[in-house]
């Protein structure tokens, strides 16, 4: 019941049947699925104490960004009940995916999710249209196709939505799969791809190349990454200025123009004194005379939170990576969610850059699945050593008794004995090798060696937070 309240969370925040479906709108499915959640969470583990909340760097980063948001961001208890769904997603999605098995369902229903966001929109203006979104797409964009949800409702958020979902399904049916499951992917994968093509939005194709790149260069040979680097600096970018309007990627176009606006005006007010929580476009109003959104996470969090809320998110994004990039893992399922948790953290990160994404759960969502993972992969280390322990134990005790010979690919001498061939030289050489297997693995160091936050992560942080500062200031000079 309490991964289904989690699924159900996915639902309501990508389908969003409360915003064109009467019905759901007078039920609040938000509220009632939190608090469906909390209470599935409640009677599945009772007991739970401090320790279960915070057990990952992720868990410390991620409390630390929400203190400093609600004590920020004007009004302690406005800002509380703001981000009070933030708060309760984050750590029951990292309660509730208690095993390998419920995070690759869970990312599994994520991909079906945002497939299905794909499906309403590329019906929309043909055959099906529940949404009503046909004639925004026509009257207010011009042909560039939208969603009329509030997080879907212009080309671009609609575009950004869609990217993760292309190297998602790569990794999902694509990726070391067998070749009818391949067949059927790329079948599936036609639809995002016409979806964000149908986007006509320039930060969408730019960040899904990116993504897409990220996602297939992760884990390969070094020969191959760099056939794919080149592959994607020629054709790539060929395929990618062929797209529509990105012949209009120019600081004189009009929209660049206005992002630049909201860029500088953000620039300035992180230097000068933080606004506070969503008073971006307001305020950017009562200064220039029309409003302009930040454009950018990355921007609108500088600006409304501050030097030191733009730290605390980039640690968010590094808190991801700092798992993904160094954890080791044993089997290809835990790759495979290695691998799709790498796309996402990517995807959003990078799209955040172009499009304001501060107030999206996709913040909370990716590193609560990270955060899970980190603790899984503990938890397997745990158990693993706790059970090579005890075969240790029972080796040294009784060889000739023990029967966890298989698990070692070594023949058991019980049965070994009978065979042509067997010797007493070879039944002595494979109890050293047991002993010898056995030991190593309870010696077998940790799978991601980083128990809390530390100096280093502090440093690393801050540097790329000054980086991102100066990048920022050099695309306001024209200089990108």
């Amino acid at each position: 019941m309490d991964f289904a309240s989690i699924v159900l969370f996915l639902f309501i925040y990508y389908i969003r049947p409360q915003e064109w479906i009467e019905l759901f709108a007078k039920m609040q499915p938000v509220k009632l699925v939190m608090l469906f959640s909390m209470f599935a969470t409640f009677m599945r583990h009772r007991g739970l104490g401090p320790k279960d909340f915070f057990k990952t760097p992720h868990d410390w980063i991620m409390a630390a960004y929400i203190g400093w948001a609600i004590w920020h961001g004007g009004g302690l208890t406005y800002m509380f009940m703001e981000y009070l769904k933030y708060i309760v997603f984050y750590w029951i999605i990292v309660i509730v995916l208690t095993d390998m098995t419920k995070i690759q369902l869970f990312l599994n229903w994520w991909t079906l999710m945002i497939l299905l966001v794909a499906a309403l929109a590329v019906s929309s203006p043909y055959f099906w249209d529940p949404t009503h979104s046909k004639y925004y797409t026509e009257a207010y964009y011009k042909g560039r196709l939208v969603l009329r949800m509030s997080i879907f409702e212009n080309p671009n958020a609609l575009g950004h939505a869609v990217v993760p979902v292309v190297p998602m399904l790569y990794y999902l049916f694509l990726w070391q799969r067998p070749l009818f499951v391949k067949e059927i992917a790329l079948v599936v994968m036609a639809l995002p791809i016409w979806c964000l093509y149908l986007t006509y939005s320039k930060g969408s194709y730019l960040s899904g190349g990116l993504t897409l790149m990220a996602g297939v260069l992760f884990g390969r040979p070094k020969v191959v990454q760099i056939a794919i680097i080149i592959f994607s600096m020629t054709a790539g970018v060929s395929i990618v200025k062929s797209l529509p309007r990105m012949d209009e990627l120019s600081s004189s176009e009009g929209g660049i123009q206005g992002r630049l606006a909201a860029w500088g005006y953000g620039y300035e007010r992180m230097h000068n004194g933080p606004i506070g929580w969503q008073n971006f476009v307001d305020n950017f109003a009562a200064e220039h005379g029309y409003r302009k959104a930040s454009h950018s996470a990355y921007v609108q969090i500088g600006a409304e939170f501050g030097k030191w809320g733009l730290f605390l998110f980039i640690a968010i994004f590094y808190s991801t990576m700092r798992t993904i990039l160094f954890v080791n893992t044993k089997s290809l399922e835990e790759e495979r969610i290695r691998r799709m948790l790498f796309v996402l953290s990517v995807s959003f990160f990078m799209s955040s850059w172009v499009i304001d994404f501060a107030t999206r759960s996709t913040l909370f969502m990716i590193p609560a699945c990270v955060a899970a993972f980190h603790r899984q992969l503990l938890k397997r280390h745990e158990r693993d050593v706790a059970k090579a322990k005890e075969d240790l134990k029972q080796f040294e005790e009784n060889p000739d008794e023990w029967n966890g010979w298989a698990d070692l690919g070594l023949q058991d001498p019980s049965t070994a004995a009978r065979s042509a061939g067997y010797t007493e030289r070879i039944a002595k050489n494979n109890q050293k090798l047991a002993l010898e297997s056995l030991k190593a693995k309870v010696n077998e160091p940790s799978p991601i060696h980083w128990p809390k936050v530390n100096a280093v992560d502090f440093i690393v942080v801050f540097l790329v937070t000054r980086q991102s500062i100066w990048l920022w200031g050099k695309v306001l000079e024209g200089n990108f």
